[in-house]
């Protein structure tokens, strides 16, 4: 269905109820899809449902997880909500540099698990390392 309306939202939006059957275990499983982009047809709105769960999946549990965000440090929910913010552009920050350097740190460590404290120690050292030094 297409064409409603939120008051918050100035675009029509489309809503998609997905309903999926596991072959293997004959689970059912039923989703919404909510998307801006009227466009799209009934698979591509099940595929954008499941990258939204592997972006649950992968990047938020992870978040939560190496960030330590379930352990509220204060009452203050503007703090709170600060703190997480941060911390959030933090870990999306160190992302980016996994992402983008992803082939050059797998060939420096080939044997070694690729924690976040290893990763926040490359991506301090590339700050501090002059721009022209992997060119020397």
């Amino acid at each position: 269905m297409d064409g409603f309306y939120d008051m918050d939202c100035d675009v029509p939006l489309k809503v998609a109820k997905v309903k999926e059957r596991f072959i293997k275990t004959d689970k059912e499983q039923t989703f919404f899809v909510i998307t801006t982009k009227g466009s799209l047809g009934a698979l591509k709105l099940r595929k954008l449902g499941h990258q939204r769960w592997k972006i649950e999946n992968n990047i938020f549990r992870a978040f939560n997880q190496q960030m330590k965000t379930k352990r509220v440090y204060t009452n203050n929910q503007n703090v709170f909500e600060s703190l997480y913010l941060i911390l959030m552009i933090a870990f999306n920050a160190l992302k980016c540099f996994y992402q983008k350097q992803q082939s050059k740190l797998k060939t420096l460590y080939p044997n070694v698990k690729l924690t976040v404290f290893l990763l926040m120690d490359e991506l301090h050292m590339s700050l501090l390392l002059p721009k022209d030094f992997e060119d020397t």
